[in-house]
């Protein structure tokens, strides 16, 4: 799946370009923004380990190109957005809340089309969609609360899920990767 690693690299570019600008002191770092890039990190790669499972399937529709990219475009924007436009001068955790509700809408977007993309395409419902349900409405309180404890500890449960998800299902793969 080419396209997706070149969406999910644009998407990392856009995660170092934040390091790289913090690192020459052109933006003020902030633990809250901080979590929420490595999130969204986390999820790049993990875009990418998902997307090798289905390199056994040997006939593609546009209809499925279009079904498997969509969740990882909305992952790529999430990245997009945490990243100030040049000239932003306001520390990022001020920021991120600036924005939060743009990123959460651009997450939102990936829960959904992930649950689709997953429910067309691989084994189909399955208590995976109800975990994206409760990151959804996760993303809802999120995207209306202000208070840095809420963000902070949404993100981190947010990592908590994602670390779950992607440890299931690297196991999931290597059987299917032995089995072909």
């Amino acid at each position: 799946m080419v396209i997706v690693s070149i969406v999910a690299g644009l998407g990392i570019a856009q995660v170092l370009e934040v390091v790289a600008r913090i690192l020459r002191r052109e933006l003020t770092p902030g633990l809250l923004h901080s979590l929420w890039m490595f999130l969204i990190l986390l999820m790049l790669l993990q875009s990418l380990w998902s997307a090798w499972a289905y390199q056994v399937r040997a006939d593609w529709s546009f209809s499925d190109l279009v079904v498997i990219l969509t969740p990882r475009l909305f992952v790529f924007i999430s990245a997009a957005v945490l990243n100030p436009a040049p000239g932003i001068a306001i520390p990022l955790d001020e920021y991120f809340l600036d924005i939060r509700r743009s990123m959460f809408a651009a997450m939102a977007g990936f829960f959904i089309t992930a649950s689709v993309a997953f429910n067309l395409l691989g084994p189909g419902p399955g208590v995976q969609d109800a975990v994206r349900m409760g990151c959804l409405l996760l993303i809802g309180v999120l995207s209306v609360s202000e208070r840095r404890s809420t963000q902070i500890a949404g993100v981190l449960a947010m990592l908590v899920v994602l670390g779950s998800f992607t440890f299931s299902f690297s196991f999931s793969l290597t059987e299917m990767l032995s089995v072909g």
